[in-house]
């Protein structure tokens, strides 16, 4: 009886296995593509590899793609990796994601000759209306990492005779510790970060205190890098011209939704350095400035008032 019970469990656990390592990656590779393309009425959903272990769960997808139903570039990643721990949901009473990560990810964002987007056609999609009343409850989710860097955006624009193309890249993104069975009592961070053409870059930090209500404070930097570059995107719709120049800011921030008036933004600063604009038809200067200097800020935004004991 009890060989009888050990071979028993024995084949229940390499059925488990066998559907953990090898099923769940056939669903991915080549159910789920059928399923997005019949959710998203057309979009091309592929991955080159995908693996599972069913006893550390950790699903790891490599080179995923999603196209539009052109078959032109829309999303791909490079790597998605998931760590969930199951067993922790029987005493914490929530599901519990120890890591997220995507790697490489490059979005393409096209506007045609047309001035259609590439996405057009999911604004399409889920236009059925939900008609039910009753109030839904909030997710049991802790996510103690949450990590995406590599990441890429290029931007194109034939519309209008135009051909502009702009790319952000080295885009980073990091969340940590969100517990969304308690919303009022959440002590996450997280760090949005790119790099753009010609050295500029935006470095956004944050401390979550607080989901319900919101709350968060840190900081926030930017440099344009060179203006002329984005400027080129305008200058087609404007008689001016943006020949030269670089920009920068930063500050630190406090917002919080239980009192949306107090929101503060302190230790203002914004350089503008060797800004020179053209009048475009005569190429005539309308603005040559060497530098203008704002230190030591503060901004109340919703109460419209701003101070700065130092601008030169």
């Amino acid at each position: 009886m009890k060989k009888w019970i050990l071979k028993a469990l024995a084949g229940i656990l390499v059925l488990y296995a066998a559907a953990g390592f090898f099923g769940v990656p056939y669903v991915i590779k080549n159910i789920v593509p059928e399923k997005v393309f019949d959710a998203t009425q057309g979009g091309i959903f592929s991955v080159q590899k995908a693996s599972f272990n069913p006893f550390t769960f950790r699903l790891k997808i490599q080179n995923l793609a999603f196209k539009t139903p052109k078959n032109s570039d829309f999303v791909h990643v490079k790597t998605f990796v998931i760590n969930v721990n199951p067993v922790d949901y029987a005493w914490k009473q929530g599901w519990v994601v120890s890591d997220i990560r995507i790697e490489n990810p490059v979005v393409t964002i096209h506007k045609d000759a047309q001035g259609e987007m590439n996405f057009g056609w999911l604004s399409k999609l889920g236009e059925d209306t939900n008609d039910s009343n009753e109030s839904s409850q909030p997710l049991a989710l802790l996510i103690h990492q949450f990590t995406l860097r590599g990441g890429m955006v290029h931007y194109i624009d034939q519309s209008d005779g135009k051909n502009y193309r702009q790319s952000i890249d080295s885009i980073g993104f990091h969340l940590e510790n969100i517990d969304l069975r308690d919303a009022s009592n959440s002590k996450g961070v997280m760090r949005v970060y790119a790099s753009i053409n010609e050295g500029g870059f935006v470095d956004l930090r944050g401390k979550i205190a607080g989901l319900k209500p919101f709350a968060l404070n840190g900081s926030v930097a930017f440099d344009s890098g060179k203006l002329y570059t984005p400027w080129r995107y305008l200058k087609e719709k404007l008689p001016i011209e943006v020949a030269d120049g670089t920009a920068s800011f930063g500050f630190n921030y406090a917002l919080s939704t239980e009192d949306i008036n107090a929101t503060v933004l302190s230790n203002v600063h914004m350089e503008l350095n060797r800004l020179r604009i053209l009048r475009k038809a005569e190429q005539t200067k309308l603005l040559n400035l060497q530098s203008v200097t704002i230190a030591d800020g503060t901004v109340w935004p919703m109460r419209k008032v701003f101070e700065s004991p130092r601008v030169k």
